[in-house]
């Protein structure tokens, strides 16, 4: 009986062996139809995986993919024809016209040309000239306007001579006067003299900065600050001496300096257009202010 038992123990320990009770350990083989389906599964995985990251990597650098758009825009005007320059230059100048609400606004006052002499009125022209030119220039031009400015004048005449093609200019001229051009935004006029107790701060679109259309080699002083006064306009002047310091002057070179703070009107127009532009007051004077007058930056000093 005992060695039936161990027979039988032996047996089943074989049986055991050859044919296990783990059906895990057989790998059914899959067909064709499940392999095809589970590539196509992981096709969609990876194409999920790849779009997420395309976009967290479009939200992390879009900044950087901004400034790499302007300077391929940049580089591509580099390699324009003066014809396409110019055609560009005054689609960007008529945009300014056509919805001035977000632009700068500076208007030039040319009602004291019968103070000035025919030298001084052809400086100012010169001056004008200067300005339009600069507003060509900027990335966002100002809406740019002379008033007081007759056609038929001197002045008119003079501005056709000292500026080729005058004429053509993309800016607004009119011979109204100041308040007759703006009569219903009196409020917002902001008159630029350095006559003027309180300083100009800020830049806002929604004011219009007047600049006195006046070269006067004599230098009468407050004389639009008298007007200003007259027709109860508010007058600023630049803070010149607030962002600026005062040089001592070099006595090596026997230089003194007269701390003049009137400036030529392409200057005034320069630093306003830099001061909306970049919201830089002291660089803005830095850079416009001639060094002669005897101002400079304060980390200069």
């Amino acid at each position: 009986m005992d060695e039936i038992e161990k027979l039988q123990t032996r047996t089943d320990s074989i049986e055991e062996r050859e044919c296990p009770t783990n059906f895990t350990e057989f790998k059914r083989k899959r067909s064709k139809t499940e392999k095809k389906y589970e590539r196509y599964r992981k096709r969609i995985e990876n194409y999920k995986i790849k779009k997420k990251r395309k976009k967290c990597l479009s939200q992390e650098n879009g900044e950087k993919v901004e400034r790499e758009l302007k300077e391929k825009e940049q580089k591509y005007e580099n390699f324009l024809s003066k014809k396409q320059m110019k055609e560009k230059i005054m689609e960007r100048l008529n945009q300014v016209y056509a919805s001035s609400g977000n632009s700068l606004k500076i208007c030039i006052d040319c009602s004291f040309i019968d103070k000035m002499s025919s030298k001084e009125m052809s400086r100012l022209a010169q001056q004008i000239g200067r300005c339009y030119a600069t507003n060509k220039s900027l990335e966002h031009p100002v809406h740019f306007s002379l008033c007081n400015l007759d056609a038929n004048s001197n002045f008119y005449k003079e501005l056709c001579r000292v500026n080729d093609g005058f004429e053509r200019y993309i800016l607004e001229k009119t011979n109204q006067s100041l308040i007759e051009k703006f009569s219903d935004k009196k409020e917002n006029i902001c008159y630029l003299s350095p006559d003027a107790d309180q300083y100009l701060e800020d830049i806002d679109t929604e004011k219009i900065y007047v600049i006195g259309g006046l070269v006067d080699e004599t230098v009468n002083k407050k004389v639009t600050l008298s007007k200003c006064n007259d027709l109860k306009i508010k007058t600023y002047a630049l803070p010149i001496e607030k962002y600026l310091s005062r040089k001592i002057g070099d006595q090596e070179e026997n230089r003194k300096y007269n701390y003049n703070k009137i400036l030529a009107i392409n200057q005034v127009f320069n630093v306003l257009a830099h001061v909306f532009e970049h919201k830089d007051w002291v660089k803005a004077l830095d850079t416009n202010v001639p060094k002669r007058k005897g101002f400079i930056s304060h980390k200069s000093s």
